[in-house]
Order: structure tokens, then sequence, then C-alpha cells
């Protein structure tokens, strides 16, 4: 087609033909469209695929963020953060930035919490009570309870008198209101109560409700019930009381009522004993089974045992006053020089030379003269027995002397050694709890418990006495035949010695080592103790028991080595699988390595660097044995002052049971004993 250009197409003024403009507007469109369809191009080929699956179905869906677009309930969007808002109703709005990742398709699941639900709760029968849901209060009910969340809930409902009403129950939630209508069953029963006799009162959880005989009713669970009647001792217990199932208690016989004792004794301070077991010291008050003949036995230092038998009412008071009988023995006194002056218990009594007649409990003599050491000491005057004391003063010059030769003998610090060369290690003593308690486990009758505070420092031998170091003191010493075949057995511990050959030996080492005499014996009897002198001794039982015990934990071990029976670890000689075969009880998973006795110091020693205070040999203590020691605290004490038995501690190779391993355990004797040796003790001043 051709067109004409005539000259007045142009105009003056006129750069560009009309024709060129109409052009460019037809580019500028096609430009516009080409990038539009080349950015749809880029968006869909990098957008990625959403799929997002929401709880319930028909929530509403708005994905926010340049550009997005819905295609068959599915999303294009490119990667990054995306604001993502779901709505439905009956459900908390969803609000939160969505993350598209690189992922081509992508999916997720979003499930809406439905809003809290509410719940009508009424009971039948119609009572009032509180709502507990998941363990949590939710108030009082009956009534419409709000805010509860949705899902599955344990719902209590108690009300008082009747049973807890307990139910799991789906809370649908979406503000909806259900209902729920609780039966209550009775959560009380009838309940019999009677006693013979009749008429004691009755008390329930502290209620009383009446007397017996009597019908009542109680609520579930643990009572406690009580019935009291005058002249009767009150019949406690708690009894569990079921719903729904009737309760007879039966008839309750009811135990008449102590009577009781008021016990004293002229002069006060005897141990009190009822019908063999230890009650206290007098004066004192004690209850006692009524309408029964009950043995009184009285025990006091210095005066001659007393007996009573008495009967109480029921409810009864009655008192008991005994005169006590003072028991009475001569002491003969020969000293030198005889112009020497003599003071018992404090007061003086003339020249020491004398025969005085003494009760029989332990007195304090002192004998003194000028230019003369003093002497002190404690003495017990024995029935029937004239005891004889020979004391020669030492002069001042000589105690002097002495004091020096012992300073000396000190050669290091903490410890002493004896003549014979066996080492004995320093203690500042301590506070010691004696015997058991009756709660405690194989718990003897005769360990009444007691408190000993030792104030003296005091030696405590290392190890046990051995054969050749008694034979030093008594050469015609033959051990038993099972120990003198063995190899070395000097090393071993003496036994089959009798208490009076201790205390001899002690006597001997002290003269060797010029320290004064514990023991006052003549004639092998012994006549009283020297307790100021810093001789050779027996141990006390108190000191015995405070070296044994490992005080580290505050309270004690029950045995050497601890609290556990039988022992788990090798700790001391004791009967082991070894005297299988033999006529003796043995520990069946414990091996020591010796059927008899060990050389001395075998075993580790204690954490006090004490050898052998568990196993070996028992070993022989100062103190006479009583059965019925007094539990009054003492200090320094030597045990009771009169006796016929003297105290054996400690376990031996011949022991296995726990009665007899623990550190409390006491036996008693005299004469020597196969398993039974000593070590020594002395004051430190």
């Amino acid at each position: 087609m051709k067109q004409n250009i005539q000259a007045s197409d142009f105009k003056p003024g006129n750069k560009k033909p009309v024709l060129s403009v109409s052009l460019n507007k037809n580019y500028i469109k096609l430009s516009c469209f080409f990038l539009i369809t080349l950015w749809a191009a880029w968006f869909v080929l990098t957008a990625k695929s959403v799929a997002i699956l929401v709880s319930p179905a028909h929530a509403t869906i708005e994905l926010h963020g340049w550009p997005t677009l819905e295609i068959g309930g599915s999303w294009l969007a490119r990667p990054g953060l995306h604001q993502l808002e779901i709505s439905a109703r009956g459900y908390q709005p969803y609000e939160r930035e969505l993350n598209v990742s690189e992922a081509i398709s992508q999916k997720h699941k979003i499930a809406l919490t439905p809003l809290p639900g509410q719940l009508n709760i009424t009971t039948e029968p119609p009572k009032g009570g509180e709502l507990f849901i998941d363990d949590v209060s939710f108030g009082k009910i009956p009534g419409v309870i709000k805010e509860i969340p949705a899902g599955t809930r344990s719902i209590r409902l108690e009300v008082d008198r009747y049973l807890p009403f307990q139910a799991d129950l789906n809370i649908e939630g979406k503000g909806l209101e259900q209902t729920l209508i609780a039966k209550l069953l009775p959560g009380w029963v009838d309940t019999t109560i009677d006693s013979l006799p009749a008429g004691a009162q009755v008390t329930v959880d502290g209620r009383s409700l009446g007397n017996t005989p009597l019908l009542t009713e109680l609520l579930f669970g643990k009572r406690e019930i009580e019935l009291r009647l005058q002249g009767y001792k009150t019949w406690a217990k708690t009894w569990e009381i079921k719903a729904g199932r009737p309760t007879n208690l039966g008839e309750i016989a009811l135990a008449k009522a102590d009577g009781e004792l008021n016990i004293n004794t002229i002069p006060e301070g005897a141990v009190v004993a009822i019908d063999g077991e230890f009650i206290g010291v007098t004066p004192l008050l004690a209850a006692v089974s009524p309408d029964v003949k009950h043995k009184i036995e009285f025990v006091k230092e210095g005066f001659k045992p007393a007996f009573q038998t008495i009967s109480v009412a029921s409810a009864d008071k009655s008192s008991v006053v005994l005169d006590l009988v003072p028991e009475l023995a001569n002491i003969r006194f020969e000293t030198t020089p005889k112009d020497a002056q003599l003071m018992v218990d404090g007061a003086l009594v003339g020249v020491a030379t004398q025969v005085l007649t003494l009760p029989t409990h332990a007195h304090e003599f002192t004998i003194f003269r000028d230019g003369y050491a003093t002497y002190q000491s404690m003495l017990t005057p024995r029935t029937g027995v004239e005891k004889k004391f020979r004391i020669r003063l030492k002069t001042a010059e000589a105690a002097k002397r002495e004091a020096a030769q012992e300073e000396r003998r000190k050669t290091r610090k903490g410890f002493v050694t004896t003549y014979v060369g066996q080492d004995m290690k320093l203690f500042s003593g301590g506070t010691v709890f004696l015997g058991s308690s009756k709660s405690d486990d194989d718990h003897q009758i005769d360990e009444v418990r007691r408190k000993v505070i030792l104030e003296k420092p005091f030696y405590f031998s290392t190890k046990e006495v051995t054969i050749g170091e008694f034979r030093r003191f008594l050469a015609t010493y033959s051990p038993t035949e099972d120990i003198i075949s063995l190899p070395n057995h000097e090393q071993y511990p003496v036994v089959s010695v009798s208490w009076i050959q201790t205390a001899l030996y002690c006597n001997w080492l002290s003269r060797r080592d010029g320290l004064d005499r514990f023991y006052n014996i003549s004639f092998g009897e012994l006549l009283g103790v020297n307790p100021e002198s810093s001789g050779y001794r027996l141990p006390t039982e108190a000191e015995w028991e405070w070296v044994a015990k490992d005080f580290k934990d505050k309270k004690p071990h029950t045995f050497p080595w601890g609290n556990q029976y039988p022992p788990t670890a090798v700790s001391g000689n004791y009967a082991d699988t070894t005297a299988n075969g033999s006529n003796i009880e043995f520990l069946k998973s414990y091996t020591d390595g010796y059927k008899f006795s060990a050389p001395v110091g075998t075993f580790n020693k204690s954490k006090k660097g004490i050898y052998d205070m568990g196993g070996n040999v028992s070993e022989w203590v100062h103190d006479y044995y009583s059965d019925l020691p007094s539990n009054a605290t003492t200090y320094d004490s030597l045990g009771a002052h009169t006796g016929t038995q003297k105290i054996i501690k400690g376990a031996s190779w011949m022991s296995s049971k726990a009665k007899e391993l623990r550190i409390s355990f006491r036996r008693h004797g005299i004469n020597g004993q196969k398993a039974t040796g000593f070590r020594m003790a002395r004051y430190a001043r």
C-alpha cells in the first residue's frame, strides 16, 4: 500500500511525524507485556509449592508476603519468611511466620487449639463440694465451670461424707458447654464398738462419740479409735474403715490400769529392779501390773542386798520405803613409819597403824607424815574378810627421784615402753556410752546403757601380752597344746591365765619399772587398789570400749570393723572356715588363715593404732562383773567395787555369732580360759 505524504502533513514546529508517536506507544505496550510474561515465567520457575494442611479443615488460611499465589489448596511462594494467619470458629487464632525453604515441594501440618470449654456439674444427691481437674482445684460445685482446657481430663469431685467421684472426661472445648451428672456414693458405714467391761468412752480422731456398746457412723479411711474407762488402761488403735462395708470391732477386752509405786530407801541411791528388770535408782516412781505380786530388789554399795514383795491394786498408789542395813568389815593398817597419820574419806581417824570397821563400799584413805610423800588410795572392805594393808611411805627425796625416772622413760612422744618392750600409747580420753539400747539387735540384759567420762589421760597397750612376755614373769608358764607346737609360739597371746595372775603380772612389771603398784594383793587375794597409782593395771571396761570404738561418724560402730555383719573383709582373727570340722560355729564366708590364735599384731591396727581389739583372744579387764550395773554417769569409772567375777571383753578366734562380735558384748569369769588373754593400761599421772 502506498502512502502519499503531502506538504500539509508538516507543520511549523513539528520535529517528528505523527506516525512515529503511534509506533512508539505500541512498542512500549509490547515491551511491558514481554516483561510481565518474562517475570511470570521467572516466578513460576523459582517459586516453591507450599501445601498447608490445617485441622479443622474449614479453617481460613491467609499467607501474606509478595509475591504469593494460591492454586488448588496449595501456595506458590518465593523462599523466605511469610506471615501465616489461620482462623476458625471455636479455635484459637494462629499467627506465625512461615519459613519457605529452597525445597521444591513443602508440606506443613497445623492443628488449631480449641478454645476452652465449659462444664455444667450437678450431683445426685444434690451436694456441694470441690472440683479438681488433673489434681488442680477448679472451684466449688454444683454450677458451670468455665475455662476448662480441651482434651481428656481427669475429673475428681470431693464432697463431705461421700466417696470421691472420679472420671476421665473428654472436654470438647470450642466454647461449648457440656453436662456432667455425678452420682455420689456414701462414704460412711455403720460401725459397732463394744468393750469388756462396757461403759468405756469412745473417741474417734479426738472426738467423743459416746460410750460402749456403741453403734455409730464412721467415715471411710484410717481412724484413730480410743476407749477410756476409769481403772483401765486406754485402748488405742488405728482402724481402716472401708465404705460400703459395715464394721464390727468386736468386744474389746480392756486391761486393768497399772498400779503406781513410790519407791525409796534410807539412804537414797539404791539400784532397784522389779521382777528382775532394772527400773532406776531411788527415789523413783514405777508403774506395775495390778493385782500381781512383784519382787523388788534393792542393791546399794556398802549395804546388804534387800528384797520386798508387794502387790498394788489397779489404778492404786502405794509406797515402799526401806531402811538399808549397812555391811561392815574390818581393815588392818600397818604403816612405816608407825606414827604416820590416817584420814578416811577426808576425816582424820588417828595414827595409821590400827584396825578400822567400815561399810563395804569404796573409801578414800590418805596416809601422811612430815618429810614423806603422801600416800592416797581407794579401798573396799569385804564382808567376812579382814583386809590387811602394809604401807611404807616414801621419803620426799625418793618420790622426787622416781618421778624423774618416769619422765626419762618416755622415749617418744605419746608412747612409753615397758621393761619387757611392750609399747603403750597415750590417750587423753573422752566420753563413752557403755552397753547397748534395748532396741538394738542382740541386746543383752546386762548391757545397761551408761555414760562414763574419762578425764584422766591413760596409756593403753598396743598389743596383747604375749607368751614370751609373760614367761619373763612366770618362767614355768606353759601354753596350750594347740599353740606350743607352732613355730615362734612366744609371739602368740598368753591364754589360760586367771584374772589374779594378770594383776600379779601388772604389779611385777610396775616394780621392774619403778612404779607404784596398782593392786594390793596378799596371798593371792585382791584386797584393794591404789587409784592414784600410775602403775600397770588392766584396762577398765570404759577404757576398753572407748579405744575399741571409732567415733569418726559420731555414732560408734557396732563391731570393730563397722556396722555390717558378717565382716566382708579380713579384719581380725575370728572363727572362720579353717575351723570347719571342729566343734565350734564358724563364719562360712570368712577366712583369716588361722585355726587358733595368731601372733599378736598380725592383722591391721585400728584407726586408734591398736591391734586385735576384735578377735584373736578375748581380754580380761579390771572391773568386777555386775549383771545390773548402775546407769548413773561416772568419771574414770573403775566399775563395781565388789563382786565374785571379773569382766571379759572382746571376741576371740572361737567367736562367730553377731551378738558376741559386738563391742558392747561382755562375759565374766575368774579362772583361766583357753581363748582369753589380756593387755595392760596405766594412768599417765
